[in-house]
């Protein structure tokens, strides 16, 4: 299992990536969020978040698939 990154980590490699057109949510104190299941994300205390924005089933399998194999 990969290590996971802190979160001012994953802002940072974000911003690099992303840059800072793409603005977050919460600016503040922003969300982790770690996985999505059904319609709702997970952050990093577990907490459930109704996905609002991606408007994605976290749980079809074809969905499922396909992240898998652009993770890879």
């Amino acid at each position: 299992m990969k290590p996971q990154l802190t979160k001012q980590e994953t802002i940072a490699l974000r911003e690099k990536i992303i840059g800072k057109s793409c603005q977050l949510f919460f600016r503040n104190d922003p969300l982790k969020i770690l996985r999505g299941e059904g319609q709702y994300l997970y952050d990093e205390k577990n907490d459930a978040y109704l996905d609002c924005i991606n408007n994605v089933a976290h749980e079809l399998d074809k969905i499922k698939l396909v992240i898998a194999i652009q993770k890879s």
